[in-house]
């Protein structure tokens, strides 16, 4: 499935600025986090609970 999401998010026309992953549980958010930095070289991360964020 996570093969599956990141080869979708290779579709993309223009790699994003940020990628942040808020859905799942902390420890597979920050793998699949891991994964999309590994695999696309974006600048992803996978807030924990509470953090705050200026986009």
């Amino acid at each position: 499935m996570l093969q599956e999401l990141i080869a979708w998010l290779g579709t993309a026309v223009e790699a994003p600025v940020n990628v942040f992953v808020v859905h799942g549980e902390s420890g597979v958010a920050e793998s699949f986090s891991d994964l999309v930095h590994q695999k696309l070289g974006w600048n992803s991360r996978a807030p924990k609970d509470g953090d705050s964020l200026v986009l």
